[in-house]
């Protein structure tokens, strides 16, 4: 019989060790890093997506982000697709902005999706919202510092295929912080998303959530403020 002495233990147990590691380390999220500086446009269009939004109940045209965690409840009738497709954006999230702290949780939810009746969302949010059928209708409140603190995402369950998986992706994008939306017919938010194939975010709304969650850029910063955090940053060409 073959005996193994304490050297060889150790050496299995460090094996051991750095096989978890590397495990762990392959089923994290890859992070885009943070390129060196952008380009003017580019800080055009993180600040025209970022700043503002006609559901801000304050009226103001500020940075408007999360700073806690994003935690993920669906309610009525749910899909398996949809339950992909929000994971699938939350992943995308991480891997630009280095946020762990989003993901499916039942437990004292801030972003909650509901596929309802559209009846139901017009009693939910009144018939001034009904024009926003079309796209699904949203509403987030926003607290007084400008942090996002609530999302209710509300798509008519009358949606089916490709234009209910769009409606999830363009309403989501809103909810992650990119209030406005954009001239890219291949971004998800695209004025006209629902007839979008985006099947992942933009190159230039990438750069937008990248640079809206850097944490020098700060909720109710102004245009001005955010602007010369960056150019301050070297992070403007």
């Amino acid at each position: 019989m073959f005996k193994f002495g304490p050297g060889y233990r150790s050496s299995l147990i460090l094996s051991l060790c750095v096989l978890l590691v590397f495990i762990a380390l392959a089923r994290a999220p890859y992070v885009t890093p943070l390129k060196k500086n952008y380009t003017p446009q580019e800080v055009r269009h993180f600040l025209h997506t970022s700043i503002g939004t006609g559901w801000d109940l304050y009226g103001r045209e500020r940075i408007i982000k999360w700073t806690g965690d994003i935690r993920i409840r669906c309610y009525g009738e749910v899909e398996a697709a949809d339950v992909k497709t929000i994971n699938y954006i939350a992943y995308q999230f991480k891997r630009l902005t280095k946020r762990p702290g989003i993901a499916m949780n039942d437990e004292n939810a801030n972003m909650k999706f509901f596929f309802i009746p559209e009846e139901q969302i017009t009693f939910h949010l009144g018939d001034k919202h009904e024009r926003e059928f079309e796209y699904g209708a949203i509403c987030k409140p926003i607290d007084k510092n400008g942090v996002l603190v609530e999302a209710k995402i509300f798509i008519p369950a009358e949606a089916r295929g490709e234009r209910r998986d769009m409606l999830i992706k363009h309403e989501m994008a809103h909810c992650l912080g990119l209030m406005n939306h954009n001239k890219y017919p291949g971004s998800y938010l695209y004025q006209g998303s629902e007839h979008s194939q985006a099947r992942a975010f933009h190159a230039m709304d990438k750069v937008a959530l990248q640079l809206l969650y850097i944490p020098a850029v700060k909720p109710n910063m102004s245009w001005q403020q955010a602007e010369e955090v960056l150019r301050t940053k070297g992070l403007i060409k």
